[in-house]
């Protein structure tokens, strides 16, 4: 997860990443690289500037949710609240 998140910062580039693991979406979502410092840090909110991370959800092949990371933890669909582990 570093390694993906270090190449998206350094690179400014869109990633895209499929996985079971909500941890890993939200380490993507909250976390960039600092060049300076080699490390990952937590995002400050920067409304409107920087990476974005979109969440999508399948369920049987079919598109069920798409959002952001503050929708997907409100969803009151049972299956997202099962990914979303809250």
């Amino acid at each position: 997860m570093v390694l993906i998140v270090k190449e998206r910062d350094l690179n400014n580039t869109t990633t895209l990443m499929v996985t079971h693991r909500y941890q890993d979406g939200n380490l993507a979502a909250k976390f960039r690289y600092n060049s300076t410092s080699g490390r990952l840090e937590p995002t400050r909110d920067q409304k409107g500037r920087g990476a974005k991370t979109i969440f999508m959800v399948l369920r049987e092949g079919r598109l069920i949710f798409e959002g952001d990371q503050a929708q997907l933890e409100a969803s009151q669909d049972p299956y997202i609240k099962k990914f979303a582990k809250r």
